[in-house]
């Protein structure tokens, strides 16, 4: 049995970003959106007697189990200072990053960053964007109308599967009772 059900109408991004207050809310205002979770830097993967300065270890906020950390990989990172100088109108700097892959088992997750971070930053915050986005999601205009419900199989051909005994019972001829 197929059950249908409809999808709801596609709204415009427009239209949501304006629910959600975010810059197409236009003239409405509203809050602010933040693309990004909190994490901590927590040193340099490292074994007893070696650190690789190239592999971050990052403790994301709320993210506690190997499992949870599986929707992190891949996403961006953003390690934010302050310089004395200025440089393009701005005293901040970023050392852009991306999460590679788990690191044990409470959370914390293994990064690289274009440029190593300094060992000034270790104990410090870096933001955890929430893109790029990993989910796999067909553009509305790709969508095919819903597929109709496959043509129902000889029930032999179902029954000759279970062997040769319960073949010769099906293929028997079914005696009907005739009132």
């Amino acid at each position: 049995v197929l059950i249908l059900v409809p999808q709801p109408p596609l709204v415009p991004l427009s239209d949501c970003a304006a629910h959600l207050g975010g810059p197409a809310a236009g003239a409405m205002g509203g809050e602010s959106i933040r693309l990004y979770v909190s994490g901590s830097i927590q040193g340099y993967k490292r074994g007893l007697r070696n650190q690789y300065e190239h592999t971050s270890l990052i403790k994301i906020a709320g993210v506690e189990s190997k499992a949870e950390v599986d929707f992190y990989l891949g996403k961006r990172l953003a390690y934010i200072y302050k310089a004395k100088t200025e440089k393009k109108g701005s005293k901040y700097r970023v050392v852009w990053g991306k999460v590679m892959r788990p690191h044990g088992n409470v959370g914390v997750v293994r990064a690289k960053f274009r440029k190593n971070l300094p060992p000034s930053s270790i104990g410090g915050r870096v933001r955890v964007m929430l893109y790029p986005s990993r989910i796999k999601r067909d553009p509305p205009c790709s969508r095919s109308p819903p597929q109709q419900a496959p043509a129902a199989r000889p029930v032999l051909a179902a029954l000759a599967v279970r062997g040769p005994r319960f073949h010769q019972l099906a293929a028997a001829p079914v005696a009907t009772q005739s009132t």
